[in-house]
C-alpha cells in the first residue's frame, strides 16, 4: 500500500510517497502553491499509482486545504 504524504508550507507544497510499514520515501517533489494545488503537483501526482492515503501538513489556510479536498475527490 503506498501513501501521498503532503506538507503545504506559507509558500510551497512537498510531497513524497511512502510505502506502508517502511521508512523509505519516493516519487518526491515540490512546487509554489499560491494557495492552491499547483500544476506541478497535479501532473506528478497522476502519474503515480493512486494512493490508499493522503496524509496532509498544511499551515497555508482553508483555500489551500480546500483545494487539496477536491483533488484528493477527483
Amino acid at each position: 500500500m503506498k501513501n501521498l504524504l503532503i506538507d503545504i508550507g506559507n509558500s510551497y507544497i512537498k510531497w513524497a510517497i511512502s510505502q506502508s510499514g517502511t521508512l523509505s520515501l519516493s516519487a518526491h517533489g515540490q512546487a509554489a502553491h499560491r494557495g492552491a494545488v499547483p500544476v506541478e503537483a497535479n501532473d506528478a501526482w497522476r502519474k503515480i499509482e493512486p494512493p490508499v492515503r493522503v496524509f496532509v501538513a498544511n499551515v497555508a489556510g482553508d483555500a489551500c486545504a480546500q483545494s487539496l479536498e477536491d483533488w484528493v475527490q477527483r
